[in-house]
């Protein structure tokens, strides 16, 4: 991920990221397991890593749209993608939601699936 981001001009350091070298994996039971990442990794804000590569974004000229989508079809290779307020079309498309959104749901996505099995195995 950090070489990518470099070769797109953005270092995540220079916004406040922090190296990762260990991982601890814990449960609800209070059991843990620790590792060294050999590989290393970095944390940074969601909302600071999105703020600025959309800044970038704009700087190269793209169009960001910031709305509610309650629709996106893809047909001969172009999104559709309709919100309250328009409908777009383009041959790329980078959704930004978060996992459980409306849009989640709609896309029929594993986490969203999840949350349904969660609500079935409650209820039995």
């Amino acid at each position: 991920m950090l070489p990518y981001l470099n070769a797109l001009g953005f270092n995540p350091f220079d916004f406040g990221a922090k190296n990762i070298t260990d991982f601890t994996l814990s449960t609800p039971g209070s059991r843990s397991i620790s590792t060294k990442l050999p590989l290393g990794g970095f944390s940074i804000s969601r909302y600071c890593i999105d703020f600025e590569l959309a800044k970038k974004a704009k700087a190269a000229g793209t169009t960001i749209a910031e709305a509610s989508v309650t629709d996106i079809e893809f047909d001969n290779h172009q999104f559709t993608v309709t919100t309250k307020e328009a409908v777009y079309h383009s041959e790329l498309v980078i959704g930004s939601f978060g996992k459980r959104s409306n849009l989640d749901v709609q896309l029929n996505r594993a986490a969203s699936r999840f949350k349904e099995y969660q609500k079935l195995n409650k209820s039995i």
